[in-house]
């Protein structure tokens, strides 16, 4: 339990150290790798749900999606 926490607020510590850019470029990638493995499953549910969601996300954060 203390191992944990210990972890949760070095990883919060980190996180505010860095640059915005980084924080947005890290969060770019995170999208852009999940609406890809989105797009190649078989399933449409996600696609209508997730996507349109992540298009919200990156909207409201000034991310954009022009890979």
């Amino acid at each position: 339990m203390m191992k944990q926490v210990i972890i949760q607020q070095a990883i919060s510590a980190l996180i505010r150290a860095l640059p915005p850019r980084v924080l947005a470029d890290g969060a770019d990638y995170l999208l852009d790798a999940v609406e890809k493995a989105i797009e190649q499953s078989e399933t449409r549910v996600d696609d209508d749900l997730l996507l349109p969601l992540f298009k919200v996300i990156r909207t409201a954060f000034s991310l954009p999606d022009d890979d």
